[in-house]
């Protein structure tokens, strides 16, 4: 019997061994890359799932919540109709002047969303009464995108249709109080959707502030660390940073109160 037939793992020849080799470490130095936003990806059962919570609560790194900052050019809102949770959260970017998108990743698209949420937006600073609804299959994702989902459930949805791992991240992260699920308020009371709506504008606000320190963090220059002149990104950043129609400066300012 042959090593082939006997260790039918096992490489036949020094070239295969050394390409079987680097696959795996190329796998491994992926796997250590993402990690520290994904954590351990398999099926979560119900232990693991109460493991998440308690890590989440006493801000242990957990799944979803370290993504890089650094190349952020476009906050881009998860949720599933795409018509109270993203689109508020998308709507108070664009008002503040920061690039931002959203979809659902069970809505209708064209659908508008109804008249008491976009009653109770308007009076929490963003209105959503002209928003449409779109499913994920009619957006088109860009390079330098961060997608905020509401719970684990849609970063593992986006997980299996193939959206970038370290560009996923909970939105409730970066809430006053957090929250691991940022829950869904349609069809429920007035207070209610002003709970969810105040969760989503707090984290929104941390959250644009958080990407603009990320995208002006000091850098290694000429022996030391220095600030990153602005406009300059990240090293190996996409080309343009997180726009801000009226200047990073004036949009976290108009995000002060978050």
């Amino acid at each position: 019997m042959s090593l082939a037939q006997r260790f039918p793992g096992r490489p036949s020849s020094m070239a295969s061994q050394y390409k079987h080799t680097y696959r795996a470490g190329k796998a491994a130095r992926q796997h250590a890359n993402t990690v520290a936003n994904l954590g351990d990806m398999d099926s979560p059962g119900l232990f693991e799932r109460v493991g998440t919570w308690a890590h989440f609560v006493v801000d242990a790194p957990t799944q979803f919540t370290r993504p890089d900052l650094s190349s952020v050019r476009r906050l881009v809102f998860v949720c599933s109709a795409n018509l109270l949770r993203s689109a508020y959260a998308q709507a108070l970017c664009m008002q503040a002047g920061v690039e931002a998108d959203s979809f659902g990743l069970h809505a209708h698209t064209g659908m508008r969303t109804f008249a008491t949420p976009a009653r109770i937006a308007a009076a929490m600073g963003a209105r959503i009464d002209q928003h449409r609804a779109r499913h994920w299959r009619d957006f088109t994702p860009d390079e330098g995108d961060l997608y905020l989902v509401m719970k684990p459930d849609h970063a593992r949805r986006l997980l299996m249709l193939g959206f970038p791992p370290q560009r996923i991240a909970l939105l409730g992260h970066w809430s006053r109080p957090r929250r691991l699920e940022i829950r869904d308020a349609h069809g429920k009371s007035e207070a209610d959707l002003r709970q969810c709506f105040a969760l989503i504008r707090s984290a929104v606000g941390r959250l644009v502030r958080e990407v603009q320190d990320a995208a002006t963090a000091p850098r290694l220059h000429d022996g030391g660390m220095q600030p990153r002149p602005p406009g300059d990104a990240a090293p190996n950043a996409p080309k343009r940073p997180l726009m801000w129609a009226m200047g990073g400066a004036a949009a976290a300012a108009s995000l002060a109160d978050f």
